[in-house]
């Protein structure tokens, strides 16, 4: 009887944990977090402790303290403080996801930069929500604002800025105010893809994955560029067609 009561239990638990986590993680996935966003901003790792706290933990600790011998009144005092517990995990965890959610697609000087919500001021973030640059080159819809962040010709506003990379503050990537169509650095972004081969020989271990995309899209090396992805916790790189800058895939840097 305690046996039955106890999985039963920790089991309705258990089942209810899974479903709300799941909702939250479709939810993510399909409006902010899609591939490569999760990837490079390290989201998986939040999600991971979400997943042990509030399947794991919860429902173990709902197993331990369902004794059917206990008084009804102790009973719910016990699943109540679980579930509060539980609830403030995930609102954490919610709350943690959401401060961190990808908003720019930042093409500057050699690289694509992810720049999260986290990362901007609160008016910073209200114009990036109503930016109206979209892309017409690459090709992937990812949810948030397609920017080219292009250096000021004030050489004192480039200094200015140089020192506050330098000194852990705001970078060009991170600044609106200076963002641009990312469609007028068409002839920039050409020159900054990589040739194939050029990647290979920094980091050998990617070419297994290069030749899959190139039998994918039937293309060569040579027809191919990469153009580095940089993100809060991971990079990667972005796999273009050199003729157009079509957008061909993305391959994890690690």
């Amino acid at each position: 009887m305690t046996l039955a009561f106890r999985s039963k239990a920790c089991i309705t638990h258990l089942f209810t944990s899974a479903i709300i986590l799941a909702t939250i993680g479709t939810l993510l996935y399909r409006y902010d977090y899609a591939w490569p966003a999760w990837y490079l901003l390290g989201t998986d790792r939040i999600f991971l402790t979400l997943i042990l706290v509030d399947i794991g933990v919860g429902p173990l600790a709902t197993l331990v303290a369902s004794n059917p011998k206990k008084r009804r009144r102790e009973l719910y005092t016990d699943w109540s403080i679980i579930a509060l517990v539980q609830i403030v995990a995930l609102a954490y965890g919610g709350y943690s996801l959401w401060q961190g959610r990808p908003m720019a697609y930042v093409f500057a000087i050699d690289r694509v930069e992810l720049i999260s919500a986290n990362q901007f001021t609160s008016a910073e973030l209200v114009e990036v929500t109503r930016c109206k640059f979209g892309t017409k080159i690459f090709g992937p819809a990812w949810p948030g604002c397609w920017a080219w962040a292009r250096p000021p010709d004030d050489p004192h506003e480039k200094e200015k800025i140089m020192f506050s990379a330098i000194q852990g503050g705001k970078d060009l990537s991170s600044m609106p105010k200076y963002y641009h169509s990312i469609d007028d650095a068409r002839v920039a972004i050409f020159g900054a893809l990589l040739s194939a081969d050029t990647v290979i020989s920094r980091q050998p271990e990617l070419w297994k994955k290069i030749e899959n995309t190139l039998r994918t899209v039937a293309l060569k090396r040579g027809e191919i560029g990469l153009l580095w992805f940089v993100g809060r916790q991971r990079t990667g790189w972005m796999l273009l067609e050199r003729s157009d800058l079509k957008y061909l895939g993305f391959i994890a840097a690690d």
